[in-house]
């Protein structure tokens, strides 16, 4: 937990109260970067998903990798396909997502999702006020009861969930540079790492996460990236408080919540 450690957010049992009612469970995926997404762990994901029963679920940016519009060296035998991509992501992400029948879905811009726009200003200004032509339309999220929001949103009182737009090589530090910038919790992607930066002070205890990744390991540009495949769920309590744990996917074998595992055949 974070934000919340008072004696009136402690289980019964240590203290002699009862727990705050949860009134909102969140799943949060990040990094999917499709077509880039590994697939197997996808399967596992969304087995979970069902079990879990999330009212919130949240796609905290880069899930979809705009692979044509990137600056980067390009594969060119991989060009021409977004379209492909496109339906790909509709078929084997968002509609899968839409069948949980969760009560809010969230779709967070991510450094990925924002190709589109740098490359629309750089190379076609004269488009980039068109309407179809933004991330939303182009991903049909509407459709999938996604709303897009591209800064933060706020679970809670007090945690502050974004895609993350700073970076550090080690894990727990991009949460933390991201604590110290916002200076509220926060959960993050971006890094592809998982781990947990926390600090108390005169406000009380705050804590930083990094969510992992669900995207391929194998990638043109890097020989062996130092990445962590998760997801978090996250429960929102009835004063406001909220308790962030990571799912972390385990020698690509199983991810472990609780007393409940789930194979990855």
């Amino acid at each position: 937990m974070g934000d919340q450690w008072r004696e009136d957010a402690i289980p019964g049992k240590f203290q002699g109260g009862t727990l705050k009612k949860i009134v909102s469970t969140v799943l949060s995926v990040s990094d999917l970067q499709y077509p880039f997404l590994d697939k197997e762990i996808w399967k596992v994901v969304l087995a979970f998903a069902k079990d879990l029963k999330p009212d919130h679920v949240i796609i905290n940016g880069d899930g979809f990798d705009f692979y044509d519009l990137s600056s980067h060296e390009r594969d060119p035998g991989r060009l021409g396909k977004l379209q492909e991509e496109i339906d790909g992501f509709e078929e084997e992400v968002l509609n899968p997502l839409a069948k949980l029948k969760a009560t809010h879905y969230t779709y967070t811009m991510g450094n990925h999702e924002h190709r589109l726009r740098k490359y629309l200003w750089h190379q076609a200004p004269e488009l980039s006020g068109l309407h179809g032509l933004t991330v939303p339309a182009l991903l049909r999220l509407p459709t999938y009861k996604f709303k897009y929001e591209e800064n933060h949103i706020m679970l809670g009182k007090h945690l502050a969930v974004m895609h993350g737009h700073l970076l550090s090589p080690h894990s727990a530090l991009t949460g933390r540079a991201h604590f110290l910038r916002h200076g509220t919790s926060v959960l993050v992607g971006h890094s592809h790492r998982i781990g947990t930066y926390m600090v108390r002070d005169l406000r009380g205890v705050h804590e930083a996460t990094e969510q992992g990744c669900l995207c391929e390991f194998e990638v043109e540009w890097d020989r062996f990236p130092n990445w962590q495949q998760g997801f978090a769920v996250v429960h929102i309590f009835s004063d406001g408080a909220f308790s962030v744990q990571v799912v972390k996917v385990v020698n690509r074998e199983f991810l472990l919540y609780g007393a409940k595992a789930f194979t990855i055949l």
